[in-house]
């Protein structure tokens, strides 16, 4: 069966804290998208509960910035405050599930909009005294939207919460808000101590107490007497000068903190950018597959240092190698008819010069004979008629 909460249409709960609940619904007409937050049903009849969700409403109503969520109805009889539905996740789940921790020029830009938001609350005579990574909500355009007003910031509620516990979250009270039980009055100054707190979790990625392992009782100690950890020693590459406005924000002794968040967004603006990170070369030294491909590295560079210094010898070239390009050329077959020249001696006896004979053309036979037979060089064929020519049958190839 379908729920419904006034006009409303209940899609899903969006979650429950210690006093109230929360749930997305949608007009039926508009199809508009509101949260919808009421009182959980055993502190609904409790009149000074009654008369802070009241005052929750109020503080809303009058409250009109681009960083705080809207109020667009309350009801009274029903205990119901509707309220600006933001669709994105809140900065707790932003940092721990999805980012870790936030550069230290995008925490500047982020946490400036935050101190704005939080300026204007303070001038509008508002303290919210629940700040908190899980009250501050992120849009899907990286903008923030501060929710939870009003529930848990008298401490007259610690004696009316379930748990028993002040109001507040433990880890991200100031000291004079852990001891107000005692009659100390609260100001301004104890949202900026736990925005000094939201801007270290930014800044490392981490809570600076675990919850998981701590009782409330021992963190409420911590806080009342000790310092914050040291951001870097949770997360190295926070600057120095991040820790100093870390420390005068979260200050034991509120007077040496900043005294407004207009003050606090000017130390902000003041911080020159950090050097770019240098990175563990030991630590990646020891990376396995960086060494490995590090030996990889030298080796290819040795062998071409090696290859310079040791040039190959240059090939002879023979002399086949040198011609152009292979030719083909017939063998030639020459025939000395020796019987004519015999007929042309002279008859006498007459001695012979000894100079070379001249062979008259039409005396030479010439017969060319085409062989397939490839050579590598032009071959020239000389060819000499001896002085005094013989029978002789003589074949050149």
């Amino acid at each position: 069966m379908e729920q419904q909460i006034l006009k409303y249409r209940i899609e899903r709960e969006l979650g429950q804290g210690g006093m109230s609940r929360v749930w997305l619904g949608v007009d039926p007409i508009t199809e508009q998208r509101v949260a919808i937050k009421a009182l959980l049903p055993h502190f609904a009849e409790d009149p000074y509960v009654r008369s802070l969700f009241e005052r929750e409403a109020k503080a809303l109503a009058k409250l009109d910035h681009p960083g705080i969520v809207s109020l667009i109805d309350y009801h009274p009889d029903k205990l119901l405050l509707i309220q600006q539905y933001i669709e994105g996740m809140n900065l707790e789940e932003y940092i721990t599930r999805h980012r870790g921790p936030i550069p230290e020029e995008e925490t500047k830009e982020l946490f400036g909009k935050l101190l704005e938001a939080f300026a204007y609350v303070h001038r509008s005579g508002v303290i919210h005294r629940d700040i908190k990574p899980a009250n501050i909500l992120m849009t899907r355009e990286n903008q923030i939207k501060v929710v939870d007003f009003g529930i848990a910031k008298d401490t007259k509620l610690a004696r009316e919460t379930a748990t028993g516990q002040s109001p507040g979250t433990p880890s991200y009270m100031s000291p004079e808000q852990i001891k107000s039980k005692q009659g100390e009055p609260l100001d301004l100054r104890t949202d900026i101590y736990s925005l000094g707190v939201v801007l270290h979790q930014m800044l490392t990625g981490k809570a600076p107490y675990n919850t998981a392992t701590e009782e409330d009782f021992e963190i409420q100690s911590k806080i009342v007497k000790e310092p914050l950890p040291r951001m870097k020693s949770i997360y190295e590459y926070v600057s120095s000068g991040m820790q100093a406005v870390v420390d005068k924000a979260t200050a034991k002794d509120r007077n040496r903190r900043y005294q407004s968040c207009e003050e606090f967004l000017q130390a902000i603006k003041a911080l020159k950018p950090p050097p770019p990170p240098q990175p563990d070369w030991m630590k990646w030294l020891r990376d396995k597959r960086v060494m490995a491909g590090a030996a990889v590295l030298v080796l290819l560079v040795a062998l071409r240092l090696f290859a310079f210094n040791h040039p190959p010898k240059p090939v002879e070239a023979s002399v086949e190698e040198s011609v152009p390009a292979p030719v083909f050329v017939p063998p030639v077959a020459v025939h000395v008819d020796t019987v004519a020249i015999k007929r042309e001696e002279p008859q006498n006896g007459a001695p012979q010069e000894k100079s070379p004979k001249l062979v008259s053309r039409k005396h030479l036979n010439v017969k060319k004979k085409r062989v397939a037979r490839l050579v590598s060089v032009p071959v020239f064929v000389p060819v000499s008629v001896p002085a005094k020519p013989s029978r002789i049958d003589v074949k050149t190839f």
